[in-house]
């Protein structure tokens, strides 16, 4: 009686059609160079939010092609490098793909949203701010690095111009307050070890947080170089 082997006869052509596909390459991953430009982009805003401390963000990219642009995708990942990143509303990019012989330039726009400090109430000019004087609210964002954000600190400064209620802050706007005025009577304060010594003056210049200025002893009449700390007080320094 023969032995009846079906499984050997058939198994021989699906080898033989398994080595046969064992033996093509794999195909290359095509990568199109918007995505990475795009992708690119949005990596530079991010870290540009993250560094003015700007939470809740949104962004999002559009990655323009240059006229009549075709290249093939490319079968390597697709370098890109940032040419003009200072305005996020038109960025330039370039793309390249040294695999395909191409490289394009992009035109790069982003629409930013961002939570972002605005005037908690009407606001004079010249008035030193604090965190009382602050919201936060979702605000279209045009420039990352003149916003406030979480991390910027605002002691000592002030607004150059009135703010309305709701109106965003930009750091174009504030400056350190003036915190002594020539002419005025000021605290002499000098500390050292825990002891205060304090005395009277006359500031010679204006000073804002930091300045240094001359400044009058009234006691003395003892002209000497002091700087000055907060409002109406200056620290003298060698």
């Amino acid at each position: 009686m023969g032995i009846f082997t079906p499984y050997r006869h058939q198994a021989a052509p699906l080898l033989a059609a398994l080595l046969i596909l064992s033996s093509v390459p794999a195909l290359a991953t095509p990568y199109p160079a918007a995505a990475a430009v795009e992708q690119t982009a949005r990596a530079l805003l991010l870290k540009k939010l993250e560094k003015a401390g700007l939470e809740a963000a949104r962004v999002n990219i559009k990655a323009l092609p240059p006229r009549g642009f075709n290249a093939p995708p490319c079968p390597e990942p697709v370098r890109v490098a940032a040419l003009d990143e200072r305005a996020p509303s038109r960025m330039r990019l370039q793309a390249r793909c040294d695999a395909a012989g191409w490289d394009a330039e992009f035109i790069v726009r982003a629409d930013i949203s961002a939570r972002v400090a605005v005037a908690a109430r009407d606001i004079p000019a010249r008035s030193l701010l604090d965190a009382g004087d602050l919201e936060w609210q979702e605000r279209p964002v045009l420039d990352p690095a003149d916003m406030v954000g979480a991390k910027t600190k605002l002691e000592g400064l002030s607004n150059r111009t009135a703010l309305r209620q709701g109106q965003p802050l930009r750091l174009k706007a504030l400056e350190a307050s003036l915190l002594v005025k020539r002419g005025e009577e000021v605290r002499i304060v000098a500390r050292h070890s825990g002891i205060e010594v304090v005395a009277a003056g006359e500031a010679l210049g204006n000073g804002r947080q930091g300045e240094i200025i001359r400044v009058r002893n009234s006691a003395t009449g003892k002209v000497i170089r002091a700087r000055a700390s907060q409002s109406g007080e200056v620290n003298p320094v060698d």
